[in-house]
């Protein structure tokens, strides 16, 4: 099989480029991602929503509710999510 570019590719490489070239929502469907909540989806909030979201994740960091990045990925894994 061949890439967009003329280059020879394998299995794994075409369903990488087929990935590669899909919208967010497909490739969570196609996973069994459950879709995003509507008060959860960020792209629908207003200014108004989004500044105050903002101003509460500075304010959880300025007083030190935090998660190093390490203990989150292991969380995702121990879940199933990554």
């Amino acid at each position: 099989m061949r890439s967009k570019r003329g280059d020879n590719v394998d299995k794994k490489e075409t369903k990488e480029i087929a990935e590669s070239e899909m919208t967010i929502e497909e490739l969570a469907r196609i996973k069994g991602v459950p879709p995003t909540p509507p008060h959860l989806d960020a792209s629908k909030w207003t200014k108004e929503q989004l500044d105050a979201e903002i101003e509460k994740g500075m304010k959880d960091i300025r007083e030190g509710r935090v998660t190093p990045l390490e203990d989150f990925v292991e969380e995702l894994k121990r879940e199933g999510r990554l």
